[in-house]
C-alpha cells in the first residue's frame, strides 16, 4: 500500500485476490449475476483489493463493507450495506493488475499496460485533441503512451466520465514527467513491473 495525492493505493497482481475475498452477501448477490467468468472474477479480485486497502489504511472491516455501483456506474462504498461512508473508492482492471484507490471525496485511477500501448498509438486521433500530442511533444516509449491513456481514464474516472462520453480527448495532458493535464486537477503516475497507473484528484483535495 502507498498514498499518493492524499489517496490510499493498493496494487495486487492478478489472480492473487479472488482467493482472499470475503465478500459482502449483496456483494455475493451482485457477482452471482455476473455470468461471464472472466467477468465475474476480474469484479471479485477488484472487491478483495479494496477491502484490503480499507483495512490497511482506514481500518475498516472487511466483511462490512460492500462496494456496489452507484446510479451512474461507478463503485459506491457502504458500510454494514446501507451506511454510506465519507470514503470514494476507484478501482482499474488490467491484464497484469488490480489496483484500487480511497480518498476523502473524489478520486479516479485508471492502469494501462505496456502491451497496449500500440492500441494507444491506432486510437490517438481519436483519443488526443487537435494540437495535444504536438504540444505535449513525442512519446518515445510504450511507458510514456500507456502513461499519456492511463492519466486521461482517470480524469475521466474523477469525474463519473467514460471513454466514449465525454472521452479521452476531453482531458487534455500536457506532461508526462511530471504528469499534468489542463485545469485544476492533480495527477500522479505508479510505474508497475509492464503497467502504468494513473492517479487523478481535485486540486483541492490532493496533497
Amino acid at each position: 500500500m502507498t498514498w499518493c495525492l492524499g489517496a490510499a493505493v493498493l496494487a495486487v497482481p492478478r489472480g492473487a485476490g479472488e482467493r482472499s475475498a470475503t465478500l459482502h452477501e449483496t456483494e455475493v448477490a451482485f457477482a452471482a449475476k455476473i455470468h461471464a467468468p472472466n467477468r465475474r472474477s476480474e469484479w471479485v479480485e477488484g472487491r478483495s483489493a479494496l477491502k484490503e486497502l480499507a483495512w490497511r489504511a482506514f481500518r475498516l472491516e472487511a466483511p462490512r463493507l460492500a462496494t456496489l455501483p452507484g446510479p451512474e456506474g461507478a463503485p459506491r462504498l457502504r458500510y454494514d450495506a446501507d451506511m454510506p461512508t465519507a470514503l470514494t473508492p476507484s478501482i482499474t482492471h488490467t491484464r497484469k493488475w488490480i489496483v484500487a484507490a480511497l480518498a476523502i471525496d473524489s478520486v479516479g485511477i485508471d492502469g494501462c499496460d505496456l502491451d497496449d500501448a500500440k492500441r494507444v498509438k491506432r486510437v490517438r486521433e481519436r483519443a488526443f485533441s487537435d494540437g495535444e500530442l504536438a504540444a505535449l511533444g513525442t512519446l518515445h516509449s510504450e511507458a510514456q503512451w500507456a502513461a499519456a491513456w492511463a492519466i486521461k481514464e482517470a480524469v475521466l474516472k474523477l469525474h463519473r466520465g467514460g471513454i466514449f462520453d465525454p472521452g479521452a480527448s476531453s482531458v487534455w495532458v500536457t506532461a508526462i514527467a511530471p504528469p499534468a493535464v489542463r485545469g485544476a486537477i492533480k495527477v500522479a503516475l505508479l510505474a508497475l513491473p509492464e503497467t502504468m497507473v494513473a492517479i487523478a484528484r481535485s486540486g483541492r483535495n490532493a496533497r
